[in-house]
C-alpha cells in the first residue's frame, strides 16, 4: 500500500542484481503469477483489495514451492502467526534496515553468497547473466542464446581478466568425444 516504499525496495533489489517486477495491486500480482513463475514474492500485509496473507495463500496454492515474504508497517503476533500458518518464509516489519532485509532475502532464497555468484554482471555493457535461470539480459532486454553459446559466455565472464585458451573452452564446453581431432593451435 506504500508506493514510495515499493519503488525504493524495487530499486535497491535491482541494484543488487535481482530482476524485479513490482505491482501495486494484489489482483494484478495473482494474474502475473498465473502467467509466470517467480522465485520470490514479497508482499505488503495491508493492501486495498485483499491482504498479503490472502494473496500469498492464493499464490502458494498455485505454486507451493515459491518463496514468500510479508513486510508490514504494523506487525502483530496475530498476523505473524497467520503468516506462519500458510508457510510464509519470512515476516518482517517495514522498519527493518535495508541491509538486514537483503540478508533475509538471501536466506529465504537459500542462496546466501551463491545468489550473487549466480549473476554475472558486465556493468559497462549493462549485461546480466543469470547462470541459474540460463538468462542473459542487455539493457533489461532478454537475449536468446543456444546452450553452447550461453556456456561459452558464462565461461568467459567467470574468467574475466584471464586469457582463456581454445583448449580450455573445448574441455569445459564440449565433451571429449565432440572435440577430439579439433585443431586447438
Amino acid at each position: 500500500d506504500d508506493k514510495d516504499y515499493r519503488k525504493v525496495l524495487a530499486n535497491v533489489l535491482e541494484e543488487e542484481g535481482y530482476q524485479v517486477e513490482a505491482v501495486e495491486d494484489a489482483l494484478i500480482a495473482i494474474q502475473k503469477c498465473t502467467l509466470q513463475e517467480y522465485d520470490l514474492i514479497i508482499s505488503d500485509l495491508m493492501m486495498e483489495t485483499i491482504d498479503g496473507i490472502q494473496l500469498l495463500t492464493h499464490i502458494k496454492k498455485e505454486n507451493p514451492k515459491v518463496k514468500t515474504m510479508i513486510l508490514t508497517a504494523e506487525p502483530s503476533m496475530d498476523t505473524e502467526l497467520a503468516s506462519l500458518n500458510i508457510y510464509v518464509d519470512k515476516y518482517l516489519a517495514k522498519e527493518t534496515r535495508i541491509d538486514v532485509l537483503l540478508k533475509h532475502i538471501e536466506t529465504v532464497m537459500g542462496k546466501g553468497e551463491s545468489a550473487k555468484k549466480s549473476l554475472l554482471v558486465v556493468k559497462d555493457e549493462n549485461i546480466i547473466v543469470d547462470t541459474l535461470a540460463y538468462k542473459v539480459t542487455k539493457n533489461d532486454e532478454e537475449i536468446h542464446f543456444t546452450m553452447k553459446e550461453f556456456s561459452i559466455l558464462k565461461l568467459l565472464l567467470e574468467n574475466q581478466g584471464i586469457a582463456v585458451s581454445r583448449e580450455m573452452i573445448l574441455k569445459e564446453i564440449w565433451d571429449n568425444d565432440e572435440y577430439e581431432g579439433i585443431d586447438t593451435r
